[in-house]
């Protein structure tokens, strides 16, 4: 999607409302341009904000050695997919992808607003994150783990079930980002203590609420 040049300018200082759709699953979605990235929101969180989205270009900072040798990505929770925007845009790198989102209408705004297909090595399919992993049988160089119901991260997705799902469709070198705002400290640690059990090398990276798990096996 490309914007006039005075409509770029007038980002920089405030947002501009793109695109506006009523969403089963997150009630009202906007699309902005804002700074020159564009930015979806719902009633209480942002989902992405292109190159700048810091759940994943802090973390991707973290691996950038790794990126090279990443062939295959798969994204749980893909908002307009900011993760493989940063990918392409900042690494010059265009894995084989699947994007996961259990809105359609999510998948939709992120097919419509974001050049990520160039290559033709990119699949957006409609379902629950969870159900997607019991379901697959790839696996993954890189998994990002992005899954929101506006700030809350669903209880499945923080269950030793789900983290062991996620670490079995890794491949032997895989890497998992995994994004989480905890409600609690208690809920911070009982998901910090999940991790541990199944991966041996972990790195945090806390920005605000957020808190950024970098996942490895090797």
């Amino acid at each position: 999607m490309e914007f006039p040049l005075y409509k770029k300018i007038i980002s920089y200082f405030f947002p501009i409302k793109i695109k506006e759709v009523t969403s089963v699953q997150n009630n009202l979605l906007r699309v902005y341009l804002f700074r020159n990235q564009l930015m979806l929101s719902c009633a209480d969180a942002i989902y992405s904000q292109g190159v700048s989205y810091e759940p994943f270009r802090l973390p991707f900072k973290k691996i950038k050695k790794e990126i090279p040798f990443i062939n295959s990505f798969l994204l749980l929770g893909t908002g307009l997919g900011s993760a493989l925007q940063i990918l392409q845009k900042e690494y010059h790198h265009y894995p084989e992808t699947t994007l996961v989102d259990i809105d359609e209408d999510v998948l939709v705004l992120s097919k419509e607003c974001m050049a990520l297909n160039t290559k033709n090595n990119v699949k957006w399919i409609c379902e629950d994150a969870l159900l997607f992993l019991q379901e697959t049988v790839k696996t993954f160089d890189l998994i990002g783990v992005d899954v929101f119901k506006g700030t809350t991260v669903p209880f499945d997705i923080q269950t030793e079930y789900f983290i062991s799902l996620c670490a079995k469709k890794l491949s032997p070198k895989g890497i998992i980002v995994f994004n989480f705002i905890a409600q609690s400290q208690t809920d911070s640690l009982l998901l910090e203590d999940k991790i541990q059990h199944k991966f041996k090398n972990i790195e945090i990276i806390l920005h605000g609420l957020n808190k950024f798990y970098i996942c490895k096996n090797n």
